[in-house]
């Protein structure tokens, strides 16, 4: 019985980040190489990150972050207010710009780093935990896909 008890123990734990992760926002999608799709209201056809919450119930997101760098998780944090609807989007420009606020009129944030199409690392981070990560980095990108 206690070998049984180690086992389903054993197996709770490696599990256990795997049904956090599915109920947690993750990274859905990103473009790192965009000259054609979504403008800013500036006409700038920024590189972006989609964030999807597939949880049943809406996430503030302050104390996260999106970074490109595995040395500084909390490159980018998420601007007190922002928030993701159960089962919405939300569209993060790479632009890299420093904006404060940096919500532009379109209701788009923009993170103060840009996308390398050459690949990079690329993650979503909840305090210092990694929720969703490219590693070692996302391949090379086609140009507006």
């Amino acid at each position: 019985m206690k070998n049984l008890t180690t086992i389903l123990s054993i197996l709770a734990l490696n599990f256990l980040p795997l049904a956090y992760a599915k109920a947690a926002p993750l990274i859905n999608e990103f473009m790192a190489d965009n000259g054609v799709t979504i403008a800013d209201p500036q006409g700038h056809y920024d590189d972006w990150i989609e964030i999807y919450n597939p949880a049943n119930k809406g996430v503030n997101l302050k104390g996260w972050y999106l970074t490109d760098d595995p040395n500084n998780l909390q490159r980018w944090p998420f601007p007190d207010g922002a928030n993701i609807g159960s089962g919405n989007y939300l569209l993060v420009c790479a632009s890299g710009r420093l904006d404060d606020p940096n919500l532009d009129p379109s209701g788009y944030y923009h993170a103060n780093f840009k996308l390398d199409a050459g690949g990079e690392y690329l993650a979503l981070v909840h305090g210092s935990r990694i929720i969703h990560a490219y590693v070692p980095e996302y391949p090379n990108q086609t140009a507006n896909i």
